[in-house]
């Protein structure tokens, strides 16, 4: 298999995201601007602003993940673009490896390459334990791979995923490749994906400074999140399309992130599963009705290619267009903040004059007492809601 495959890109973006590394559209783009270099406002939203023409570039994969069309283009933007590539995806983590890690590493993370979920969660782990991460198939371990942990020779070995992705015979001739005995070896796995995130989530320390919320059913939104949530110094946790599971939003919980990004749109982390996250990590949703226009907006079909744009994006912030945000008015701007239940259900809101209103259900969720509050809250204002209540949701 080539390095085309999917299951081939966590390991690349996982590897680069170790060491402080964003990734944007199969490049690795450095946290922030070149030293030196003046701001041209080219990124927005979480990136903050990025430099044209001054960002080193390295493609990851083959002419076939990346053609060299692409890369010429990036050469235009970078200056620079290298390409760190193998023959199949398990000879390009090593490659990265070799790359980001050339005098060795204390810890490697092991995951299968033969599905994504385990080595996208990984991904964040490796980056947390700053030592790459390596893929194998459940058939035996690669000799490519068994060379590079020679030369790793890590004094612990992290293996992302049960046995029947990361075989207990892999395992053994890992370590024995790592250095045998004197080598540790540990194993984190849950009964299906979504679980097994958990249990690597549940080995960074609380609280962190963001998670990654992505869908598990795909892995385009949730390898795009990895080397975010590295930054951040934070898990990916993964959801189902249309639920938060119970395990899911325990670990929101107890990690109390300051940053909550989920990776997608609707389709693929919908409202009510978002709206759950939020609640369970303590963070409120936001919604904001700005007083001012978007910007160059005369009619609907001035803008009509950013919001598609902004459709696909799943946000107003990242639009090679131009956003959709308009300048923020502090005066005139009205903030409203709902807070939701494990279910999803909206159990609160404050209003933009600071009103709150408080749903309440019954055992079986049926609405049993809608009450709006005469007065408003401490804060008075949705400025310092926003204060009290504390980061809201992100949606990239």
């Amino acid at each position: 298999m080539r390095s085309c495959m999917p299951t081939d890109r966590p390991s690349a973006r996982a590897l680069l995201a170790g060491v402080g590394l964003l990734t944007v559209l199969g490049a690795v783009l450095p946290a922030g601007p070149a030293a030196g270099a003046t701001a041209s406002g080219v990124g927005s939203g979480l990136l903050g602003a990025t430099t044209a023409a001054v960002l080193p570039v390295t493609v990851v994969g083959e002419a076939d993940v990346v053609p060299d069309a692409q890369r010429a283009r990036l050469v235009r933007v970078g200056g620079t673009a290298t390409r760190v590539a193998g023959p199949d995806r398990y000879a390009t983590a090593v490659a990265l490896a070799r790359a980001t890690y050339p005098t060795g590493a204390g810890r490697v993370v092991l995951a299968t390459g033969a599905t994504f979920p385990d080595a996208v969660v990984a991904g964040a782990l490796a980056a947390r334990v700053r030592g790459p991460l390596l893929l194998v198939p459940p058939t035996g371990l690669p000799s490519v791979v068994a060379a590079e942990l020679r030369r790793l020779h890590p004094a612990r070995l992290q293996v992302v995923g049960g046995v029947g992705a990361v075989p207990e015979p892999v395992v053994v001739a890992a370590r024995a490749a790592a250095g045998g005995g004197s080598v540790t070896v540990s194993r984190l796995a849950g009964p299906d994906r979504y679980r097994t995130a958990v249990g690597v989530a549940a080995t960074f320390p609380a609280p962190t400074g963001g998670v990654v919320l992505a869908s598990g059913a795909d892995f385009p939104d949730a390898l795009a999140g990895t080397p975010l949530a590295a930054v951040l110094s934070g898990p990916v946790l993964l959801t189902p399309p249309d639920r938060l599971p119970v395990e899911v939003s325990g670990q929101l919980t107890r990690l109390r992130p300051a940053r909550l990004v989920v990776a997608g749109g609707l389709a693929a982390v919908s409202a009510p599963a978002a709206a759950a996250a939020a609640t369970a990590a303590g963070r409120p949703v936001e919604t904001i009705a700005y007083a001012n226009r978007v910007p160059g907006f005369t009619d609907a079909t001035s803008i009509s290619a950013r919001v598609a744009a902004a459709r696909i994006a799943g946000s107003l912030d990242v639009l090679v267009e131009g956003s959709l945000r308009p300048v923020a008015d502090g005066a005139h701007d009205i903030h409203t903040y709902a807070y939701f239940n494990a279910r999803g259900q909206e159990i609160g809101r404050i209003d933009g004059e600071g009103h709150v209103t408080e749903t309440r259900y019954d055992t079986s969720g049926r609405v049993e007492q809608v009450i709006r509050y005469a007065g408003p809250t401490p804060s008075g204002v949705p400025v310092s809601a926003a204060t009290a209540f504390g980061t809201p949701l992100i949606r990239k």
